[in-house]
């Protein structure tokens, strides 16, 4: 059984008045995060990822195990946010629709970008422009699915 918690607030900013809605749902006394808390998740995951992979193709050894943590770490919230923001749309898991395919497939390529750099130095100036060719594509299916 779940009951639907519905928190209003009056939000007053730059002189105007807002009425903002959070909702929250609980199930069996847990409360469960909502789409704004996996939406900001997913976005923190993606700077850390895009930060992480433009100082990796700097190519500095002593910066380069903290870079590879946070390359770890973005790609994490990445995938927490990504399948939290599809439960909370209602997107199902088992009938998945083409561009989520995609978007896990590029995941899996900014996952092996860190091998590239590691393994192929000299390309990773190409590897930095081929990310932001890869995060506007993904950025693209997002907003136009």
């Amino acid at each position: 059984m779940s009951n639907l918690t519905v928190i209003v607030k009056n939000l007053t900013f730059k002189s105007k008045k807002y009425l903002v809605i959070e909702n929250s749902i609980s199930i069996k006394g847990h409360i469960m995060i909502s789409s704004p808390v996996y939406l900001i998740l997913h976005l923190a995951g993606i700077a850390l990822t895009l930060l992480s992979i433009g100082a990796l193709s700097q190519q500095i050894p002593e910066k380069k195990k903290i870079y590879s943590i946070t390359h770890g770490v973005g790609l994490l919230f990445v995938l927490v946010g990504g399948f939290g923001l599809m439960a909370r749309t209602g997107i199902s898991h088992s009938a998945w629709p083409a561009w989520i395919y995609i978007k896990l497939f590029i995941w899996l390529i900014f996952g092996a970008s860190i091998a590239i750099f590691k393994r192929l130095p000299q390309f990773s100036q190409y590897m930095w422009w081929a990310t932001w060719v890869l995060f506007v594509t993904a950025a693209y299916l997002a907003k136009f699915h």
